[in-house]
């Protein structure tokens, strides 16, 4: 991956400059400034390594849908986060905003599915409305929530 080509270059920076000094291949030198917006990156790829593993699995089994939601939720949240960073380059956080609004592209149209919202916050004990307003839902959405939980429960029981 990006991320790991990435950190190992990182880690190898010593070997790998006296390496270009020896050959003399100065036109390969990295500049103070690339290493740095290197490391950046390497810091902003690192938040997508977690929810990868998640929906790549080794084993080719899928993940679960009160796995998938909290992790598009927390990815939601770093990238928001990054993006608005003003101690990172303009071109990462222009990246990440990117990313984050692909990201609440997708999350819009599954959030579109009550169904999920009631599952999630109905049957994962960890996932209650406290959850959602942790994450930044307004009182209005949690007012939301609230009403499709009521609802269905009233009209299954």
């Amino acid at each position: 991956s990006e991320y790991e080509c990435l950190t190992t270059a990182l880690m190898l920076r010593a070997p790998a400059e006296k390496l270009v000094k020896s050959l003399n291949l100065k036109a390969f030198k990295l500049s103070e400034k690339q290493y740095k917006l290197a490391v950046d990156l390497s810091d902003i790829l690192e938040c997508l390594q977690a929810p990868t593993k998640l929906f790549l699995r080794r084993d080719g089994s899928r993940p679960l849908i009160s796995e998938v939601i909290p992790a598009m939720e927390d990815l939601r949240e770093q990238l928001e986060t990054a993006s608005k960073d003003i101690d990172l380059p303009d071109v990462c956080c222009v990246a990440a905003h990117a990313g984050w609004l692909v990201l609440d592209k997708y999350y819009n149209i599954v959030s579109e599915c009550e169904n999920l919202t009631i599952f999630l916050a109905v049957m994962c004990p960890d996932r209650k409305l406290k959850w959602f307003e942790e994450r930044g839902r307004s009182a209005t959405q949690l007012q939301r929530i609230r009403e499709r939980v009521v609802t269905r429960f009233q009209e299954t029981f």
